[in-house]
């Protein structure tokens, strides 16, 4: 057996080594607090970038579907305006042959100023459209 002496030794070194144990147990517990707030606002951070961009690809999304709609429509447009315009020049030139029969100008009969001007408008326009359609292919 061990001298009460011999046990007071013993047990005065035992305080200390079991705070110092405990010191580094709440060390480690600090450190581990500190890492879980700092990942969990790293995830909401996350989170809402995730629901951020969620929305921007759904719009994107939604708009791609709606330039191919109109990508569409244009071109189907520009059949019906190239046509008229076709037409529009046959008749003009019927229209020409008319009036110089009749030995008038061709602009002093009714409505060819408007007709021109029109078609001016119209051809116009389709440029504008036609550039359009180039950039919207790189969409689509």
């Amino acid at each position: 057996m061990k001298t009460p002496q011999e046990l007071k030794k013993i047990f005065d070194r035992l305080p200390k080594e079991k705070v110092e144990l405990e010191k580094v147990e709440l060390g480690l517990i600090d450190d581990v607090s500190k890492f879980t707030n700092a990942l969990s606002k790293a995830n909401k951070q996350i989170e809402s970038n995730k629901t951020k961009l969620s929305k921007n690809l759904l719009s994107i999304e939604n708009l791609i579907v709606d330039l191919k709609v109109n990508y569409n429509t244009a071109e189907q447009n520009k059949k019906a305006i190239n046509f008229g315009i076709k037409n529009a020049e046959e008749l003009g030139k019927k229209i020409a042959v008319a009036a110089k029969e009749l030995g008038v100008k061709p602009s002093e009969v009714k409505g060819v100023e408007e007709l021109i001007s029109l078609v001016e408008n119209v051809e116009g326009n389709q440029e504008v459209i036609d550039s359009f359609l180039n950039m919207a292919k790189k969409y689509i």
